[in-house]
């Protein structure tokens, strides 16, 4: 498949992975969040909300026998999707989603496993995986399967202690079916068994039926075989370290549960009871629905680095006025040296004028103190999010801190993070414009399970900033609404194409991108400018691949500092764009489009960018796929950038790869593409991941996804 894909991460950032709580307490597990897609059709959906409640138990049932009775999960949130009426429900009724985000997703049959359950994972043995996919055809009556609840539990060991498969493959050259064994000299099934697997001469044959070969007695492993009485991990005295299975080359060829034994749940001793155990789970059906942000900004002088504070106020109208979408309520807070101040209590965006009231409040200056009570403005945020919720019932709750860092130790503010975890209350955390105190804001964000990123006032002289700070500081903004938007996300804006014009001698600038057949309005194409009196343009071209010109600015959204062009971005195909600058411009311009898929189903290309630190180093990932499709054989550029003393720049280019190699990719063919990365070069410090996705020089383009950087 032939694809082209522009994503610049150009802000710095400690991305964490956002997904719903999961506890461990007493031998179970509470908080295993699953949803169903929105493609999954809603026909059969008694049927299969009814069949997934018997699957889930049997499921849990076999969690507690895999474990050796040590775990079997407690509660289950079931997220239905927007399209589906609350009649499918068992109880006809839902409840307002609280901002989870799946473990576990039900969707259409995979374009490549169909309908067999699997776990997609992307990290070392011993790291959770990505997340686990169920087929819905797998809930429906006509569908069968004798062992639905072990090849469940089997995906959870996967995606939960992060093991691996167990079982050769047919014509695999690293997971042979079968090989030939040194200790016994003789053809080996590739496998783990407490019992001898017999081979019969199917491996001469080549075709192999693993079923059919287990011993009836063997009860191990469920990562070889599903069938007759295996029910159980091969443990040391089964484990066969020398079988060229995937979990032995992944695993330092510790027996799988090793690795399970040495997972946080387990590590400090395991949940016994002598009491007989039920493992039926308690299952809640909730609905995606309303956003609750309260934006926590700091109000001192060390917000106010040249243009710095003009850049933030821009941003959240931006974020407001523009960007926010669905149900969302907003409230705003200044936190300053003894305490906060509410600028604006929670409010329903309904209305321009309910969005413009609160952009407008907050203030023109920051204050003149040099430290702040953030405790103050994340407690009374805490405090109204509580009362909100207790008033008119749940939602997902966000905090949005801005501000430069905290110090070393804050015992206020540690002792409120455990608070707000238990209230389902998450930090989206901006270190901005720079670091001027110990730590970062970082720390919040993973204590509550959020989000977090550093964006870094630029300087262009004594008096200005460079407007690259504020584009940062919008996409950023744009990443927060995209994390915790509750609603059908095809309805979110996609980038499609991001573009840097810098002052090179030449006056007339020409670009393109590609529209993908599943995008279009609404869509826009904006150039944003510094200065909103002369924009230091002459004429912007946009050409639609029907050759129809469209060469009309708008100023609509100028007080944004954002120049636009009227346009219908509809057609599939290269879109070309003509910009006539005038010469000697002091800043750079940025050209910026997007667009949204046309339909909830429409599959589009999409890339997501994300982190792993393990005791070999910092991985970087990056998958990119069309829908569920992975795509293969993309060219994943990585441009590395830490600015140093003086503005000096280390930078450095490497690719990511998709090679199942193990070191660091585990799985050849699944759009995940990673490699390792290192700070021996470049030395300490902040530094931005810029990716790039193509065909190796086909047609350029196609989506995007924001941000992934480091502190090293």
């Amino acid at each position: 498949m032939c694809v082209a894909l522009s994503v610049v991460i150009m802000a710095p950032v400690l991305f964490v992975v956002v997904v719903a709580e999961l506890t461990f307490t007493d031998g179970t597990y509470r908080g295993l969040t699953i949803s169903v897609d929105p493609t999954v059709p809603k026909d059969n959906c008694h049927v299969i909300l009814a069949n997934l409640e018997s699957g889930l138990s049997k499921a849990s049932e076999a969690v507690y026998r895999s474990l050796r009775g040590r775990a079997s999960w407690k509660s289950v949130t079931v997220l239905v999707p927007p399209n589906w009426p609350d009649t499918c429900v068992p109880g006809h009724s839902t409840v307002p989603s609280q901002g989870e985000t799946p473990h576990i997703r039900v969707g259409l049959p995979h374009p490549v496993y169909r309908d067999t359950p699997w776990t997609q994972q992307s990290k070392p043995c011993g790291h959770e995986g990505d997340f686990i996919f169920l087929s819905y055809r797998l809930f429906l009556e006509h569908h069968h399967h004798p062992h639905l609840g072990k090849s469940i539990a089997r995906e959870w060991a996967k995606y939960r202690y992060g093991v691996f498969d167990e079982v050769g493959f047919l014509d695999d050259p690293i997971y042979p079916l079968c090989y030939f064994s040194d200790l016994s000299e003789d053809i080996q099934v590739n496998g783990c068994s407490d019992k001898p697997i017999s081979e019969r001469g199917m491996c001469k044959s080549g075709s192999v039926n693993v079923s059919m070969l287990v011993n009836p007695e063997a009860q191990t492993s469920l990562l070889f075989t599903e069938s007759h009485r295996v029910e159980k991990f091969c443990d040391a005295s089964s484990h066969d370290r020398f079988a060229p299975t995937k979990h032995n080359n992944l695993c330092d060829r510790k027996s799988v549960m090793q690795v399970i034994n040495q997972h946080k749940d387990f590590a400090n001793g395991s949940f016994s009871s002598s009491d007989p155990i039920n493992t039926t789970p308690t299952i809640i059906y909730k609905r995606e629905s309303l956003t609750r942000y309260v934006i926590v900004i700091e109000d001192t002088k060390d917000m106010l680095v040249r243009e710095s504070w003009s850049y933030l106020r821009l941003a959240i109208r931006k974020w407001v006025v523009v960007q926010l979408q669905g149900q969302v309520e907003v409230g705003l807070i200044a936190a300053n040296e003894t305490s906060a101040t509410p600028l604006q209590k929670l409010t329903p965006l309904a209305t321009s004028n309910a969005r413009d009231m609160l952009a407008s409040n907050v203030p023109y200056t920051p204050g003149d103190s040099r430290s702040a009570c953030l405790y103050c403005g994340i407690s009374l945020a805490h405090k109204w999010l509580q009362e909100r919720t207790q008033v008119n019932g749940p939602a997902s709750s966000v905090i949005v801190v801005i501000a430069p860092g905290t110090l070393e130790h804050v015992p206020d503010l540690s002792e409120l993070m455990p608070e707000l975890k238990k209230s389902h209350i998450r930090i989206a955390a901006i270190t901005y414009p720079a670091q001027v105190r110990a730590r970062s804001l970082d720390w919040m964000a993973e204590a509550t399970g959020g989000i977090s990123f550093t964006v870094t006032e630029s300087k262009y002289n004594m008096a200005s900033s460079y407007i690259s700070t504020y584009f940062k500081l919008t996409n950023v903004m744009g990443t927060i609404l995209q994390t915790y938007y509750q609603g059908d996300k095809s309805d979110l804006p996609i980038e499609v194409h991001r573009k840097e014009i810098v002052e090179n001698g030449q006056t007339s600038v020409v670009g393109s991108f590609v529209l993908d057949d599943n995008l279009g309005e609404p869509a826009k194409f904006t150039v944003l400018t510094h200065n909103t009196e002369n924009p230091l343009i002459r004429s912007i071209t946009l050409v639609s691949p029907s050759h129809r010109v469209y060469s009309t600015r708008s100023d609509a959204l100028l007080s944004l500092k954002l120049l636009n062009v009227p346009a219908n971005i509809n057609e599939t195909g290269t879109w070309t764009y003509t910009i006539e600058r005038y010469p000697g411009s002091p800043q750079p311009h940025y050209v910026q489009v997007t667009a949204t898929q046309r339909s909830f189903n429409a599959p589009v290309v999409s890339a997501r960018l994300f982190t792993t630190l393990t005791s070999q180093g910092l991985i970087l990932y990056t998958e990119v796929k069309r829908g569920d499709y992975p795509v293969l054989g993309a060219k994943v550029e990585v441009t590395v950038t830490k600015l140093g003393i003086n503005s000096s720049t280390h930078r450095e280019k490497f690719e990511l790869m998709d090679t199942g190699s193990g070191d660091p990719d585990v799985m050849k063919g699944d759009g995940v593409y990673s490699r390792y990365f290192s700070a021996c070069v470049g030395g300490s410090g902040e530094y931005t991941f810029e990716v790039t996705v193509s065909d190796n020089g086909n047609t350029p383009t196609l989506g995007s996804t924001v941000i992934n950087t480091k502190a090293l």
